[in-house]
């Protein structure tokens, strides 16, 4: 009878160790998406605080818009020949972004009140945390397909983690900050999932729909149309119009936007697409935000004299419209104004916390089990507090004229570079307390550099975005100095294994 290959030991324990090393890669990729999420419901607010001399305005004539249209699309055609981009879109001003830009292809000025083109758009870094959060700062096809899958497994945990504790709800005000290490850990892990509990279970669930929903498309374009996915989103979106080859002059978008305003006075214009400029099928839509509703917005179309010629139907839509619709607004919080961005960020800074103590609870465990991993504890603290270290450089970076090409080597390699040499030092606390006084020290020198770089513009924005990153500098600064006290405190570093109640808390 045959027999199978003796293993050695260890190389089991190789493997083991591996199996190891893939749930914490997991976690920390769970981790950056959850940070990266907090700071991308205030994109619009890093725009305007990454550009803080661009011109504003509340209100706008349709003939301004025009012109700015007109503008940036001469422009464009000076840089590329005379030629035109399939669309030309403008982002018009709102409220909560009072700002219009034009963007033609891979370029975008920012349009004056009087219509002139007042400067290039240039957000490489709030468009940074964008390709992080929604791509993992991979191709986008494929990044967010990843970014998808990551979203259900963390719906999964957090359905298998009620499941998996019976007592949760009757235990919701069990808080053990003293005593056992663990427990104190798990009292944190159970107490914030709890509380945040609809939260949590809504964000995983609506990026994995807005993920696997390219997942869908993909498959669905390359089965029945040839690989082009768009015919998987006319439903939510509408039908592209079929390009003609015949020119014609550029239509004017100030009759669209004046017959917008006529006909629904009650909603706000946000994102125009001028398709297929100066050619005879070209076309207007308004993506408009509706109010006291959920959704995106909804599309109103209009032909090249701005005559009305319907709408795509989100308002008054199918249940499955209406749903995908809502999934964008639900996630990222663009809803409700500032108010809710703070409750987003709060219910987010809670979920990272989450899934921080998930990973130590895992860890400590282990030790328990005598099957310590010091080298990945370790590691793990460097991807809680290396990521907002190195988000900060990035900044600075920027800040000092790096291309946006650089940021995402920069954030990737930093962090890997962060979490191989932690492997090397001996405490946990100094290297938890060391970080987090990094963390802090590059937000300080990016927002004062910023600012002087800047002239120091008197905007509320400006002042509003660079005040809340000071003092989350002071907040991290003050838990550093306690770190590094509490390890001056100690008479010896914990033996291997052991939990550390500095690090385990990160």
């Amino acid at each position: 009878m045959a027999r199978w290959p003796s293993v050695s030991k260890k190389f089991v324990a190789q493997i083991l160790s591996a199996h190891a090393g893939l749930g914490v890669v997991a976690g920390a990729v769970l981790f950056i998406l959850s940070l990266s999420g907090v700071l991308v419901v205030f994109h619009e607010d890093f725009a305007r605080w990454e550009q803080p001399g661009a011109p504003e305005m509340r209100e706008y004539t349709p003939e301004a818009a025009s012109l700015g249209m007109d503008n940036a699309i001469a422009r464009y055609q000076s840089i590329h020949d005379g030629a035109l981009p399939d669309s030309a879109y403008m982002v018009l001003p709102t409220r909560a972004a009072p700002r219009m830009t034009a963007l033609l292809g891979d370029d975008a000025w920012f349009i004056a009140p009087d219509g002139a083109l007042a400067g290039e758009v240039d957000h490489a870094y709030s468009e940074f945390l964008i390709e992080q959060h929604y791509y993992l700062n991979l191709p986008h096809t494929p990044g967010i397909i990843l970014v998808g899958i990551f979203g259900a497994i963390m719906l999964a945990l957090v359905i298998s983690g009620f499941a998996a504790h019976p007592r949760v709800f009757r235990d919701a005000f069990r808080f053990r900050r003293s005593g056992n290490p663990q427990l104190a850990e798990a009292d944190l892990h159970n107490r914030l999932s709890v509380w945040g509990s609809p939260f949590h279970v809504i964000i995983p669930l609506t990026g994995a729909m807005l993920g696997l929903s390219i997942l869908f498309a993909v498959v669905v374009g390359q089965s029945f149309h040839e690989g082009d996915m768009r015919y998987a989103f006319q439903p939510t979106f509408g039908a592209e119009g079929v390009r003609s080859d015949a020119e014609a002059p550029v239509a004017d978008i100030a009759p669209a936007l004046h017959t917008m305003r006529e006909r629904r006075p009650d909603v706000e214009p946000w994102f125009l697409d001028l398709e297929y400029p100066g050619t005879e099928s070209q076309s207007v839509k308004i993506l408009s935000r509706l109010p006291r509703r959920l959704i995106f917005g909804e599309y109103y179309q209009f032909d090249a004299a701005g005559e009305y010629q319907g709408q795509v139907g989100l308002e008054n839509g199918t249940v499955g419209q209406q749903i995908i619709a809502g999934a964008y607004q639900l996630h990222f919080g663009s809803f409700g104004g500032l108010p809710v961005k703070i409750a987003y960020a709060l219910l987010g800074l809670a979920l990272c916390m989450i899934v921080a103590s998930g990973v130590n609870l895992w860890l400590m465990k282990r030790a328990a089990r005598a099957k310590a991993s010091p080298r990945l504890e370790r590691a793990w603290i460097s991807v809680i507090w290396g990521s907002p270290a190195l988000l900060a450089l990035c900044f600075i970076a920027v800040s000092g004229g790096a291309s946006d090409v650089w940021l995402a080597p920069i954030f990737w390699v930093g962090l890997a570079s962060v979490a191989i040499l932690s492997t090397f030092v001996r405490s946990r606390a100094i290297l938890s307390a060391g970080l987090k006084l990094a963390s802090a020290a590059f937000i300080a020198l990016g927002v004062l550099w910023h600012a002087i770089a800047s002239g120091a513009p008197a905007s509320p924005a400006f002042w509003g975005v660079s005040a809340w990153l000071l003092l989350t500098a002071i907040a991290l600064s003050v838990a550093g100095a306690f770190g590094f006290a509490r390890a001056g405190r100690a008479s010896r570093e914990p033996a291997p294994g052991t939990p550390d109640p500095v690090s385990s808390q990160a």
